[in-house]
């Protein structure tokens, strides 16, 4: 699981826990109950997808496939699989593999119709006795697409496993690259998010607003259509275009800034005149610091699109004279960004950052608190604005910002942000 801290609980204790219950003696109980209640429930309202036909447990793993606290506990037979779900949020947190031997005096495998088709009292009210269930393959109750390529197994008959039935725990490293490597690893053996969520109802889990995005996905579909558009003859050079286009601009999401850039190249041969295509490969040319190549290609940028002002070019134009010492000029370019954008978060909080080297500092703080008025979780205005006030000797006002950073930069994977500004804290709580 994606978090080492927690135990190998069911989804419906979970959920008890959570309103933090009078009488936690009693919770075993509201376990059963709460059980039978919602397959009940769903049962009588909803009669034409829970039929009489599906038995309580198929019942039940049908409501777990879509997200319903259950009393089944997922567990998997591929090692693998089960990896894949420790790393899932890639650094967020430390995940964990749990192993759990099989024994038949513990643990009871459901092998039968007659056994499958018993009432849920059979399975939750036998203390102690514990049982385990894999779906059959293209069981016609039950969504078996994703149950089969994740090679799903259910324990369940309490609450909760208890640790003397697991026989090892593996700790998962909580670095953001350690687990990205692994999955990347994984992604080329087959087992990715994608393939372990086939279905319709995985599609639409994956793109919720609270899904962690998979630009290599992205990355990957753009590469099949390049292949696509390769093979259909002839070439359509504005589509061709365009997708090279959109894969440099997830490759530069990814990191990867040298293929980023073949990309943009490409897209820039097959679809000339494009400004964004020039401006895009200067982001991926100023994060490998090759700072001549980002200025020259912000500056075609700007001059392939002087009738719709380009702010975001003159803001990376501005990036890429602070980052060569060209302080002055920069600062102009920052202007010229706020004179075409009034808006543009970046390019105030940048201006601010010229500002504090050339020692306006009360200047500096205005800019910081306008970028943050214009987007209230930019962790680096916060950590700029922190540094100002302390330049200003108001270190109780600059603390409040900085671990206001910190928050916001663990909450966004910043971990360059997440150091500086754990170093900034100490200092000051030590002074």
């Amino acid at each position: 699981q994606k978090d080492e801290s927690w135990g190998v609980l069911s989804s419906a204790l979970r959920r008890l826990q959570k309103h933090r219950l009078k009488h936690p003696e009693l919770l075993s109980y509201l376990f059963r109950g709460y059980i039978h209640q919602i397959i009940d429930e769903v049962q009588l309202r909803y009669p034409n997808t829970y039929s009489e036909s599906m038995t309580p447990l198929e019942c039940m793993a049908h409501l777990q496939h879509h997200r319903v606290a259950t009393g089944l506990i997922d567990f998997t037979y591929s090692p693998l699989v089960a990896l894949w779900f420790a790393c899932e949020t890639a650094g967020e947190t430390a995940g964990k593999v749990f192993v759990v031997n099989v024994q038949p005096n513990t643990i009871q495998e459901v092998t039968t119709k007659g056994a499958l088709g018993q009432d849920l009292k059979a399975f939750f009210e036998s203390d102690g006795q514990w049982h385990l269930w894999q779906p059959a393959i293209g069981n016609p109750d039950l969504d078996s697409q994703r149950l089969t390529v994740q090679q799903s197994v259910f324990l369940f008959g309490a609450p909760e496993i208890k640790r003397g039935m697991i026989e090892r725990e593996i700790i998962v490293s909580r670095s953001r690259e350690h687990q990205k490597t692994i999955l990347q690893e994984l992604d080329r053996v087959g087992i990715s998010e994608k393939t372990l969520f086939p279905d319709s109802a995985g599609f639409l889990e994956r793109n919720t607003a609270e899904s962690v995005y998979n630009a290599e996905l992205a990355e990957h579909y753009y590469t099949e259509e390049i292949r696509k558009e390769n093979r259909r003859g002839p070439m359509r050079k504005d589509v061709q275009g365009g997708n090279y286009f959109q894969r440099g601009n997830f490759r530069v999401a990814l990191g990867k800034y040298r293929k980023a850039i073949a990309d943009y190249s490409e897209a820039i041969r097959l679809k000339p005149g494009f400004a964004e295509m020039y401006n895009n490969r200067g982001v991926a040319n100023f994060w490998l610091k090759k700072y001549e190549a980002a200025l020259d290609d912000y500056e075609q940028a700007i001059e392939l699109a002087p009738d719709y002002a380009y702010a975001s070019a003159y803001n990376n134009l501005g990036t890429v004279k602070q980052a060569l010492g060209r302080t002055a000029d920069a600062l102009a370019d920052y202007n010229r960004a706020i004179e075409l954008e009034f808006d543009f978060a970046e390019a105030y909080s940048n201006r601010g950052e010229v500002k504090q080297a050339l020692g306006r500092t009360a200047d500096a703080l205005a800019d910081y608190n306008r970028a943050i008025e214009l987007k209230s979780d930019f962790v680096e205005a916060y950590y700029n604005r922190g540094k100002a006030k302390q330049a200003l000797g108001r270190n109780a006002d600059a603390l409040a910002d900085f671990k206001h950073a910190l928050t916001l930069a663990q909450q966004q994977g910043k971990d360059e942000f997440m150091r500086d500004a754990e170093t900034k804290i100490s200092e000051l709580e030590s002074a």
